[in-house]
């Protein structure tokens, strides 16, 4: 079935039997296995910018326009709980590895942390000038890297206390992605311009 509107993101879920896909306002999940649509998930206001699976696979983040983030269960197929994340269109939601927070990233230039399970906003990390459009966690949660629009920097973040450690710059345009590698230990990012880094 298409979507009304854009594709924004595909994400598979860390064991790879579910994958997810957001187009305008709508989720739709699958299963890998039989490829039969599992649900279809409604709510948001607006277009969907970001969707991320925890580490068990059993909840779904979305955000998007609005500054809303919304936790789904892929299990119920049902509406977890919501909250207003930003002030403006919110670009990136990332969870922790242990899944007990949730990063999120927006025009409004903060990089929100989150409480999955009680859905608080546990830090507000500010730094950026201009939006913050990218965010994702390290491997072993210590650290949290985003990317800025306006400023062209990588900022990594120490996910406990949102202390900034370190701004790395290089980019001559938008970071729009952010990753870690596997062990930690190194940065990628890329944008606007083609320039990955």
């Amino acid at each position: 079935d298409r979507f009304k509107g854009e594709i924004r993101m595909i994400n598979f879920s860390p064991d790879g039997r579910l994958v997810a896909a957001a187009g305008g306002s709508t989720i739709k999940l699958w299963d890998t296995e039989a490829y039969d649509e599992l649900a279809l998930f409604l709510g948001h206001e607006g277009d969907i910018g970001s969707i991320s699976f925890a580490q068990d696979g059993r909840t779904l983040a979305s955000g998007g326009a609005g500054g809303v983030i919304k936790f789904w269960s892929t299990g119920h197929a049902s509406d977890v709980h919501a909250l207003r994340g930003h002030s403006g269109t919110l670009r990136e939601v990332a969870f922790s590895p242990d899944g007990s927070r949730l990063a999120s990233s927006g025009f409004d230039g903060a990089i929100g942390v989150w409480d999955v399970a009680t859905g608080r906003e546990i830090l507000t990390l500010k730094g950026h000038r201009g939006p913050a459009v990218a965010v994702a966690y390290s491997p072993d949660g210590r650290q949290i890297a985003s990317g800025g629009n306006l400023d062209f920097s990588v900022r990594l973040w120490d996910a406990a206390t949102g202390t900034l450690t370190k701004t790395l710059r290089g980019h001559s345009n938008s970071v729009w992605w952010v990753a870690f590698s596997p062990d930690g230990t190194f940065v990628a990012s890329g944008g606007i311009g083609g320039v990955a880094k």
